[in-house]
């Protein structure tokens, strides 16, 4: 191998660790709003998605005016995914909408695909694209999580955000591919049988009494470990034993 080729696969390197980074900060980041809101909540209805979000809106607005038409869990996805994913997308969506504006959060299916949208008013006649690029936030002061991280979330999964601003409406929306619901990968082999806890350890690189830690919530893992277990779940969609 030349020099040329080794400085190439050096720089490969380097761009591939700062896309892990980059998917462990958005995590932990993520992951820390669904807690937050938890914990303002008290009692968390998190069996049910519908109500899950609908017990957000209140949170992050206390005159919210809030439809969510979703089903209580949508096949092949945790609860615990699919609020990390939308609750910035709903915050962000409240945030921009004047008292008593409505916002709606709706799910519909293609062959392919389910598809929530998130809809409020606004005063904006576009928004650019650029939202979903780390650093970019809709929020004053660049307060928030901004888009990017939900981009990265889906993609871990196959899945894409995009959004329409037209007439006075702003909707984005998320698709999350179909996927069957027993399969697993790990290192890019396939296995029929349902994930398991070594699976997930086997994966985030780390030991089972490692991933029960941070199952558990325990506050003794390093923030790194902790994001390479949580995508390791997303990734092979394991479900903790209750």
């Amino acid at each position: 191998m030349t020099p040329g080729a080794d400085q190439q696969t050096n720089l490969d390197s380097l761009d591939r660790i700062r896309a892990s980074v980059d998917l462990c900060k958005d995590l932990l980041s993520a992951y820390a709003e669904v807690a937050k809101v938890r914990a303002r909540l008290g009692p968390w209805p998190s069996s049910s998605l519908r109500e899950s979000l609908q017990a957000a809106a209140k949170v992050y607005s206390d005159t919210s005016n809030v439809l969510v038409e979703l089903p209580n869990a949508i096949a092949g996805y945790t609860n615990h995914f699919l609020l990390a994913t939308l609750l910035p997308i709903l915050e962000n969506a409240l945030d921009e909408s004047e008292e008593g504006w409505p916002v709606g959060v709706v799910a519909s299916e293609d062959t392919n695909s389910t598809i929530i949208e998130i809809t409020n008013q606004t005063l904006r006649e576009s928004l650019d694209r650029a939202i979903y690029t780390s650093g970019m936030t809709t929020k004053s002061g660049h307060q928030g999580l901004g888009l990017s991280g939900v981009r990265r979330l889906l993609d871990t999964r196959g899945g894409a955000i995009g959004h329409t601003c037209e007439n006075g409406w702003i909707t984005f929306e998320v698709r999350l591919p179909k996927e069957a619901v027993t399969g697993a990968s790990i290192s890019g082999m396939t296995t029929s049988m349902p994930p398991t806890l070594e699976m997930v350890a086997a994966a985030a690189g780390v030991s089972r009494a490692t991933v029960s830690r941070v199952i558990n919530g325990s506050t003794n893992v390093r923030p790194q470990v902790v994001a390479a277990v949580n995508e390791a779940i997303i990734r092979l969609n394991y479900v903790p034993n209750k």
